[in-house]
This record gives structure tokens, sequence and C-alpha cells, in this order.
């Protein structure tokens, strides 16, 4: 089986702007060695749909298509650290994970995998009902059911109806999953295996803004996360006393608190322009953090701008809007003729990513990565900037990024970003939405010298150069334009990050 990257634990020898040439995990491109599927001589990678990653950023699971009769999916699974461990779990039209006569006949494209690179998913079995879909984990090389459409639920007492969703594994190996989300005539929750979190009709969630609290009429398909260390859920519903889905009122709630609603203006934003639309941010991105209850997401205003919220429980939100200048000072500001903002993401430091659509008139360079650290914000990739396909550390592949389909992106506790990336040539886009699981290592806050950890050797460096008004200087942590107390306060209070 070949490696997960041929240079995966290599430092590569060409650099781009911020840092080493990000890096493809797999890809659909047919010529190339990463569009091998792992186990399978001779069979590629077609397309493929999302990449998820644990907390801590050293394991990631992945679900694709590759090339045979019905391009079955598959779930793929890699551990960052350890060579040759990119590993197909499960294949469509494959023999049935738990034996028996039948296969496994839909995977759906939502995961989640915890930092012992156990994982969570949601299959169908060729089974002869209706009533086939499986909340599955995997834990310790093992396969278990958690909860199966139709089966009685110990939590309410009522059978799970279809449509389970949004499958991922916490970090203690439990499972969170939702059931019959997207539908409004049955009886769908949000559960964990010890915790019923919110339940349709019964669920009435806080800080409704219409002044007239009603239940959760509708959740949104896989729009559910869970912090995989802390107890903290987020999810998009409609909220309503109907079955009749334009009755209802778009919410994104945390803990069964609404944040934002459409109709209405944001709790805590400068901008009184109410809500006409949510973005897909929690359809697989880190929009709540592992730890410390951080989230974001995205979403319209009926004035026309789109917007980032970014929040943590008990905190006060911040904002990015539309028209923003993109970095602090800059003139190219975040926008676009449709929607701005594809991605945004956050770690368990309340530093956020966001990914989008600016006014460069360049439309080859008028798409970018930004990483705020909670300082300041640095542009860490943009439209046209190489990939490397092939591992070699050089950008001699004549491939390009180009933008990421909607929200897939995953942004870890140790900075490593992974995204779902559509991609291009110097000749022009290609086809395909998403042709390559990609990642590249953000630069970790306080980690000066860009060992991967931050240490005495930091402190030193900034020491050594405070009071440098120098322009863009790593020791200028916070971006502030001077080397000063501030920058060895937050290398101190990063003291021991790692990648």
């Amino acid at each position: 089986m070949r490696t997960i990257l041929p240079a995966l634990l290599v430092v590569t020898a060409t650099q781009f702007a911020h840092g080493a040439l990000p890096k493809v995990l797999f890809s659909g491109i047919q010529t190339s060695a990463t569009s091998d599927v792992p186990g399978y001589p001779g069979v590629k990678f077609n397309l493929l749909t999302r990449i998820y990653a644990s907390p801590n950023g050293n394991h990631f699971v992945s679900i694709s298509t590759n090339v045979g009769t019905g391009s079955p999916r598959v779930i793929t699974t890699g551990d960052m650290l350890v060579p040759n461990s990119l590993t197909v779990r499960v294949r469509e039209t494959e023999p049935w994970i738990f034996g028996g006569p039948y296969t496994t006949s839909n995977i759906r494209s939502v995961a989640g995998i915890n930092d012992s690179g156990n994982f969570g998913c949601v299959l169908s079995s060729s089974e002869p009902t209706s009533a086939n879909e499986y909340s599955i984990k995997r834990v310790s090389g093992v396969f278990g059911s958690v909860a199966k459409e139709g089966d009685i639920a110990p939590l309410t007492g009522a059978a799970y109806p279809g449509g389970l969703a949004a499958p991922q594994l916490l970090n203690d190996n439990s499972m969170a999953w939702g059931s019959g989300t997207n539908n409004t005539g049955v009886d769908a929750a949000l559960y964990t295996e010890s915790a019923l979190l919110a339940r349709r009709a019964i669920t009435i969630p806080n800080g409704q803004l219409s002044g007239t609290p009603v239940p959760i009429m509708r959740f949104e398909t896989d729009k559910f996360r869970m912090g995989s260390v802390d107890s903290s859920f987020m999810y998009q519903a409609l909220v309503g006393t109907g079955t009749v889905t334009a009755s209802g009122s778009s919410i994104v709630a945390v803990d069964n608190e609404v944040k934002a609603q459409v109709g209405y203006a944001i709790p805590g934003s400068p901008n009184t322009e109410t809500v006409a639309s949510f973005g897909a941010t929690a359809n697989g991105g880190s929009s709540i953090s592992a730890r410390n209850r951080y989230f974001t997401f995205s979403g319209a205003l009926n004035g026309g701008q789109d917007f980032v919220y970014q929040g943590k429980v008990g905190g006060t939100p911040k904002f990015v809007f539309e028209g923003d200048p993109i970095t602090p000072g800059n003139s190219e500001l975040w926008g676009a003729t449709t929607t701005t903002f594809s991605g945004v993401a956050i770690n368990s430091y309340g530093e956020t990513v966001i990914c989008g659509l600016t006014n460069n008139p360049d439309t080859t360079k008028n798409y970018v990565v930004v990483l705020n650290n909670g300082y300041t914000s640095k542009v860490m990739y943009r439209r046209f900037d190489p990939i490397d396909l092939d591992g070699n550390g050089i950008a001699d592949d004549d491939l390009f990024f180009q933008s990421i389909s909607s929200d897939n992106l995953m942004f870890c506790d140790n900075n490593r970003l992974f995204l779902g990336a559509q991609l291009r040539t110097t000749a022009g886009t290609l086809s395909g939405t998403v042709l390559a699981h990609i990642w590249l290592d953000l630069p970790i806050t306080g980690d000066v010298d860009g060992s991967g950890e931050v240490d005495a050797a930091d402190i030193d460096m900034v020491i050594a150069a405070f009071g440098s008004t120098t322009p863009d200087i790593p020791e200028d942590v916070d971006g502030s334009g001077e080397v000063d107390a501030a920058d060895i306060d937050i290398v101190i209070s990063n003291f021991g990050r790692t990648r």
C-alpha cells in the first residue's frame, strides 16, 4: 500500500508565501498516484466528497467515490503521523460489515473522527426493508451499531425515524448523531448515546427573537455538530408550530440557545439588518470547537451583506462582514456578487479560518483562505497558489488551488487545516466540485521560529527583537507594528502548544 504522501514527514524544499507547499492526501486526478484507492490495485478515486479530521489534527476520515460500476463510495482513514496508514474501511457494494447475506448499499457523506482515530458514520445495508439505515462507530478496529432506523430509541421510547445523519465520534468514544432530520412529520431528535439533546415538537430553544417561543419544527440535515471533549453542541433548525416548512423560522442554536434567527437582527451585531439566511457551516466544518465552547457560522443579511459570526458560549461575539478588509489595513475587501463566504471553521483556541471571495479584480486571485489567530489576520492561501500533488516538495505539477466546496474544511487544534478543494491548471479550472483533499500546516500562535512548538526559544526571539518596528516580522505576534510586551505575553500564554 502506498504512503499517505510520498513525503509526509519530510520538510519540503520549496516554500510558498506562508510556509510549506500544501500537499494532497488523495485526488480524483487519474494520472496521479494520489488517485489510487489503497488496497484495490487498478482502482482509482473519481470524485471526493467531504473530509473530516480529529481535533488534534493527527487523524482524518474521507468519503470519496471510486471508478467502477455505480462509482461506489468509500470511507478512507489515515494517521498523519504514520506513513502507509491510508486504509479503506468501508466500500459500497461489498459485504455488510456485520456479516450475513447483505452488502453496504449506501454511505452518507458525513462522518466524524476522534483523537484516537476511531470514527462514526451512517451506513445503509441491502436488507429487503426500507428500515436499513444504521449509525455506526468503529472503535479499536471493531464496528458497532449505535442506532438502527426503526428500532426503539431508549431515550425517547419512539422508533428512530429514517434520515440518520450528522454522525460524529466524541473523544470518549461515544457517538453523537441525528435521526429524522429534515422531516416535519416524524419524531426527529439529536442524540448522544447517553443524552437526548433536542427533540422535534418538544424542545423549545431559549432566546428566540420573535418574542413568542415555539418548539423545533425541523432539524436541518447534517447541520449538527458537537464538541468532541466539551458537551456543547450546535445545530440549525426551523422553529414553529406547524408541519409546513414555510411556516417556520430558521435558527442557529448552541446548547439550545438561539444565536441568530432569520427575520431578526443578530444580538450583539453592529449591523442592524435582519438575517436572510444561513450558510452551510454546520454541515461538516469545525463549527464548534472540541474544547472551550467556541463556535462560528456564516449567513446573509437582508441588506445584501454576507457575514461570519464568531462566538464563545458565555462570551461576546465578533463579526466579519462582506465589505470588510480581508486583513487589517488591506485595500482588498471581502465581497462577491453571490455568496462571499464559502467556509468557516474554528479551533479550541478561538482561532478561525475564513474562506471566500474578494473584490480583487484579478479573478485568478480573488479567493483567499484567511487565518485569524485572535490578534490579527493573515492570508494563508490564495487562488492560483500551487499545490504539491506528487509530494516532492516542488511546485512542478501545474496544479493550483481554486476554492473549496461549500464548507468542506476542518481546522484542528494543532493549526492543521484540511480542505476539500477544487483545483485548476495554468489553462483553467478542472471539472469536478472536489478534486482533492489537501492539507497545510498554519502557523501556531506564538511559534515565532516555526519549529512547530511554542517554547523558550520563541520567548528569547521576541525579547531580542523588543522595540523593533520592522514590518511583518514574526516576533510581532499580534501584528501591532511593534514588538512589545504584548507579544511576549502572547507567546507565554501559548507556551507548550505543539504540532
